[in-house]
């Protein structure tokens, strides 16, 4: 975890941060502390040497919208829309 501190710590010349990364847990509550320490971790270890800061993103997905992605995945499985039976272009 201290490598990618000291790594961002270097960087000097940002002007924008477009955080999107995300880690699932086992529950929501998990999610919630462990995607927060990173996002914390990284703005901690660039603010403080990037002067010309000028706008941090976090940047949401379906999950912000839906609910949790446990919700999110429940549905019924259906059939693909290719079958093998179907001409390959590339044989």
């Amino acid at each position: 975890m201290h490598k990618p501190i000291e790594k961002l710590s270097k960087l000097t010349d940002v002007t924008h941060i477009f955080y999107v990364a995300w880690a699932s847990k086992s529950t929501e509550a998990e999610n919630c502390i462990f995607n927060s320490t990173i996002l914390h971790n990284v703005l901690k270890a660039v603010i403080p040497n990037t002067p010309n800061l000028q706008h941090i993103c976090l940047q949401t997905g379906r999950k912000h919208y839906l609910g949790s992605f446990e919700s999110c995945l429940r549905f019924s499985s259906h059939d693909p829309p290719l079958h093998e039976d179907l001409p390959r272009l590339n044989s």
